[in-house]
This record gives structure tokens, sequence and C-alpha cells, in this order.
């Protein structure tokens, strides 16, 4: 009886094992940014949102975002691959920096974070704009189109994650 009891025990932690995360998965709770910057940013971020009469949802991060659609219940994490479509502007001026209406194919840890921390709030088929603080953007650098410490805010529709 014993030995049925064990056999058991072990087919069930086998058929769990695969259900365990893994925290390289995961996004780190300690995101290291400029935190008087980022203040800045949040409330730079909260006036446009209450000028333009949006209530944005905050998380625990402090990334404010818009869920338009959440899309089905499958979640992508730090090792998934995903398929977008988006549009990227400057808070300060609008301007659209890059965009896609074709789908295209990322590994979600190799986007900015304010990505890694919005694109996991909805499912394919969903959609979600992200309001991204600079610190969770480019910070103190600048790209070809986005100067130093830009706000960020992103129309993103999630088509798939594998």
């Amino acid at each position: 009886m014993k030995l049925i009891s064990l056999f058991i025990l072990l087919v069930l932690f086998i058929s769990t094992a695969g259900c365990l995360r893994d925290p390289k998965c995961e996004l780190e709770a300690n995101l290291n940014v400029n935190q008087e910057r980022f203040q800045q940013d949040l409330d730079t971020i909260d006036a446009h949102l209450a000028e333009i009469s949006i209530a944005a949802e905050t998380d625990e991060t402090g990334l404010r975002y818009v869920i338009d659609r959440r899309g089905s219940d499958v979640r992508a994490n730090l090792c998934s691959d995903i398929l977008v479509t988006y549009e990227g502007r400057l808070l300060a001026t609008g301007e659209v920096f890059d965009s896609s209406e074709i789908a295209v194919p990322f590994a979600l840890s190799n986007l900015i974070v304010g990505w890694q921390i919005g694109i996991p709030k909805i499912g394919p088929g969903g959609s979600i704009t992200l309001y991204i603080p600079s610190g969770y953007a480019f910070g103190s650098r600048s790209t070809d189109t986005i100067p130093a410490n830009s706000i960020l805010i992103f129309d993103i529709t999630l088509i798939a994650v594998q």
C-alpha cells in the first residue's frame, strides 16, 4: 500500500512540475530607475491623462495603462515570443516615432521594460495603451527618433503569444 501511495505522489509531482513558474521568465520586482525622474514622469503622465479625461489603471510598478480589449486568457511572460501591431508616440509632441500595421514578432525579454510590464496584462486578440515613463523606456539615452528622457505612449494589439 505504501508503494502505491509513493507512486501516486511521484506521478503527481512529475505532472505538476511543468506548471511551476520559471523565475527567469518573471519580471524582477526591483526595477532600477532614477526615482526623482520617475516621479516627474508619472506626474506628467497623470496630468496628460486628466487633461484628455482618460481614467488609466496603474500597475504596482507605476506604469499607467488602458486595456481596450483583454483578449484570450493566454498570457505572455519574459520567455515568450509575441506577435504584435503597434504605434509608438512621444507624449510631449504626439509625434509617431514608430509603428507597424503588419504583425511583427518580438522576444518580450528584448523589449523595453514598459512593454514587459504591460503586454502580460492582455492575451492574444487584446489591445492596450501603455503610458511609459522614460525609466521604463530608454531613460537618459536618446535614439534616432526618441529624445533622451522621453515619455512614450504605445497602442499595441497582441496577435499571438508563443
